[in-house]
């Protein structure tokens, strides 16, 4: 039951389940995982994962850096992500750098959504000795014109 993650048949670990923050748990600082995270409840920090579900209820105060984002609560913070879905219940003050972006109707989105090119993704994602992901961050936009 708690023992160490198994191998299977070709030298890979197995998936491990998610790491869960119930609706009643409340967090002030960062979050790090080289899995998943499921957020029910309350962060203030950033949170840097392989794949982050926020729930409907939840509310992350931070920036977000990971591979996918799923987001059906709220996020005060920029989101640096390959692929970011925001469900129609989601509200994301901040700017979302993405390769994939889907946004459901109803979903609130107040900041500047950038795409980011592949080559930037994929030479900026996390490396096996690296903790966090790091994705690159273009410029910012002033005034409706890039800086580029």
């Amino acid at each position: 039951m708690f023992s160490k993650n198994k191998t299977t048949g070709k030298g890979d670990k197995a998936p491990s389940p998610p790491s869960i923050l119930g609706e009643d748990l409340a967090i002030q600082g960062n979050l790090a995982s080289e899995g998943d995270i499921q957020i029910d409840g309350k962060v203030e920090g950033d949170i840097a994962s392989k794949t982050l579900t926020i729930g409907e209820k939840a509310v992350v105060k931070g920036n977000i850096t990971c591979e996918t984002v799923f987001v059906a609560g709220a996020v005060y913070g920029a989101i640096n992500a390959r692929t970011v879905e925001l469900s129609d219940t989601a509200t994301v003050v901040g700017d979302i750098h993405h390769e994939s972006l889907a946004i459901e109707a109803g979903a609130t989105v107040d900041g500047f959504c950038r795409h980011i090119s592949r080559r930037d993704a994929s030479a900026s994602t996390r490396t096996e000795n690296d903790a966090e992901p790091k994705i690159s961050r273009p410029s910012l936009v002033v005034g409706g014109a890039s800086d580029e």
